[in-house]
Formats: C-alpha cells, structure tokens, sequence
C-alpha cells in the first residue's frame, strides 16, 4: 500500500481490503504515520480470528506481533462480521502490518495519526 493509498484509507476507511488465510497473499499496510486504528470487518467475511504480523519495511520479513507482557501471546482477536475493533497497540510500533485471517474477509482500516 502506497502513502497515497495509505491516506485514503487512513482519512476515509473506504477501500476494501481482502484478508487471506495467508500472509504471502495478505497486502501490506503502512502504518507508519498512524498511531491508532480501527478494522470493519464487512458482512459477508468468513474471518473469525485475526492475526497481526509486523515488519519495518514492506517487502520485508514480517513477523508475529506480540503483547510484549513477560510470556508474549500473539496479537490475535476473535472476530464477527458487522462489528469493527480497536487495533492492537503493538501495530503502532511498525513500519507496515499485515492482518492474516483463519478465512477470507472483506475489511475496511481506518487509522488516526
């Protein structure tokens, strides 16, 4: 996702996005200049748990996120369609993030900077 693409998402939460089952065919999202952000998952998705994965660039090696708490637990929410969610705090700290999901979904990212 460009910076261009980046702000219309980020200023207006319009474009869909598709979540695969996959982090090799799951898009990159800049996040660099957000500090927060939501996800909408849209109603016909099939997702019903979502991972985040992090890397500092955007064809990098993207990793899981974690809660940082002493044992790290991997940033993932259950999930139902129609409803929307706070990203984790631990996205914010990345370059780009990538959203994998146990299925398909279509979903719309807001973000605040």
């Amino acid at each position: 996702m460009t910076r261009d693409q980046y702000r219309w998402v980020g200023q207006h939460g319009d474009d869909d996005l598709a979540i695969t089952g996959s982090i090799s065919t799951t898009p990159a999202i800049d996040v660099r200049y957000a500090t927060r952000g939501t996800i909408y998952i849209e109603a016909a998705s099939a997702a019903t748990l979502l991972t985040y994965y992090g890397c500092e660039k955007e064809d990098g090696t993207y990793h899981p996120l974690s809660s940082g708490d002493p044992t790290p637990v991997a940033e993932a929410i259950t999930v139902a369609h129609t409803n929307c969610y706070a990203l984790p705090a631990s996205c914010f700290g990345c370059g780009f993030i990538k959203i994998v999901g146990n299925n398909t979904a279509t979903v719309k990212v807001s973000f605040k900077g």
